[in-house]
């Protein structure tokens, strides 16, 4: 789940006095990606300035001190915070001068947007990070919020002093600083730019919207998997998102996000230009409880899980309401926490009834048509919630559920024709599925949320690709 981690190399001549809280390892994230090689760092190496050196471990002395690194070629990790890699804040120090001559980071300052570090663990496994900014700062005005915040960024910041130097024992007045982020994994693998993903949705040239949760941000991808647009970061404002989850394309490019923590949807451009917000505070007023899913139809019109309200709200493609339907209750056409919606192309709207363990399927006037439990056999056949559902043109539903790794296809009439899946990793399958959509060519795309991706099967549930 965007998770930061800061190297800082500073120290010269004397340790460094830094205050308390830019030496406080940030809350922990609760749920971790184990990428980082076992052990502690032992080596750190950047090219651009020909520095391979050993990592010492280091603690405080007192509570405003950290230790110095014993030589002055070496650098210093403060081991009672994270690892490098890891979420969270490393620190790792280093001398700038000693009393003769340059020491480990004399250059540092020299670094600049793109250049590489690696970072090398007791087993031969190293992690490689990207520079991507290099400042200095003087002591009082240390960046010390950014350095403490609790952030999903696998960061690196590399520290050292600058500025003039006093002969009073308190030493330099400034610290250059360098922040890096992870990008290369052992082995070279690229570090999953996904975290929690929760909703996905394709547009008609194959383009992939991912709702990327953990890093609270809308991530998108060309058919061939390159990168094209990332926007949004935690906030309450202008595309900023608190829990998005939901998200849907209309035929016109617009892309709409069920931004529910914040209760409203907000409306982009395809390349992320913010459009409008739809919700009680926001652009177009309208009373939306905790959205969580979204769907768009062939007419452009915007149909809303609103999950607390215990209803689906239909929206013009402007965001006036053209009809509510449900209200909380087990009967047909009532609702209890629906938590997705979809469209089918012949205009049938299928909702995931996520507590009431069932898919309710409506006509294009919000009648009631249908319903069916989602079942599986887990120690005994029992209902689970659906969390996401999508429908094709050739008569197939497709539901998921983060109780069970497994697809399940139905035909709309509500029979069981397939289950593809189960519980790892690999290739078809997953962990903790929870949205699911369609494309022009009836390949299905489940966000398989734990393991930090998306994954695109055939309409027979071959899988295909990865989106990560």
């Amino acid at each position: 789940m965007n998770r930061a981690l800061i190297v800082m190399i500073g120290l010269i001549l004397f340790p460094i006095v830094t205050p308390a809280s830019t030496l406080r390892a940030a809350t922990p994230i609760a749920t971790r990606m184990q990428i980082v090689p076992p052990g502690w760092p032992r080596v750190v190496s950047i090219p651009r300035l020909g520095i391979r050196t050993a990592v010492e471990s280091v603690s405080m002395t007192h509570p405003t001190d950290t230790e110095a690194p014993y030589k002055w070629g070496d650098v210093a990790w403060y081991s009672q915070g994270p690892r490098p890699g890891d979420m969270g804040r490393a620190q790792i120090y280093g001398h700038l001068d000693s009393y003769c001559c340059p020491a480990v980071f004399w250059h540092l300052k020299d670094l600049v947007r793109g250049d590489g570090i690696t970072v090398q663990y007791a087993d031969g496994q190293s992690l490689t990070f990207k520079v991507r900014w290099n400042r200095e700062y003087s002591d009082s005005g240390m960046p010390t919020g950014f350095m403490d915040a609790a952030t999903k960024e696998r960061g690196l910041f590399l520290i050292t002093c600058a500025g003039v130097f006093h002969r009073d024992g308190t030493g330099y007045d400034h610290r250059q600083i360098v922040y890096a982020t992870l990008t290369t994994l052992p082995g070279g693998a690229a570090l999953p730019s996904l975290t929690t993903p929760l909703g996905v949705a394709v547009n008609r040239k194959g383009d992939v919207f991912i709702a990327d949760a953990g890093n609270n941000r809308i991530a998108t991808f060309d058919a061939r998997r390159r990168a094209l647009h990332r926007w949004g970061t935690y906030g309450t404002g202008t595309s900023q998102f608190r829990g998005l989850s939901g998200v849907a394309v209309a035929l016109n490019g617009t892309v709409y996000v069920a931004d529910d923590g914040n209760h409203r949807v907000q409306v982009f451009s395809a390349t992320g230009q913010p459009l409008a917000q739809w919700g009680d505070t926001g652009s177009v007023k309208v009373s939306l409880d905790d959205p969580a899913g979204v769907a768009v139809d062939a007419q452009g019109n915007v149909y809303v899980a609103n999950s607390s309200a215990n209803q689906i709200v239909k929206l013009s493609p402007s965001g006036q309401v053209l009809a509510t339907w449900g209200h909380f209750g087990h009967g047909h056409g009532e609702f209890w926490y629906p938590d997705s919606v979809a469209v089918a192309p012949d205009g049938t709207i299928y909702v995931a009834d996520s507590a009431n363990g069932r898919i309710q399927k409506l006509s294009p006037n919000g009648d009631f048509l249908k319903m069916w439990k989602v079942k599986v056999k887990l120690k005994r056949w029992e209902s689970v919630p659906p969390e996401g559902v999508a429908a094709d043109g050739s008569g197939h539903v497709y539901v998921v559920s983060p109780k069970i790794d497994s697809v399940l296809r139905y035909s709309t009439s509500g029979k069981l024709s397939a289950t593809w899946g189960k519980t790892g990793s690999g290739l078809g399958q997953f962990r903790k599925p929870y949205g699911v959509a369609v494309d022009a060519r009836s390949n299905v795309y489940v966000v398989d949320s734990q393991n930090n991706r998306v994954q695109e099967l055939s309409s027979g549930g071959k899988p295909i690709r990865l989106w990560w």
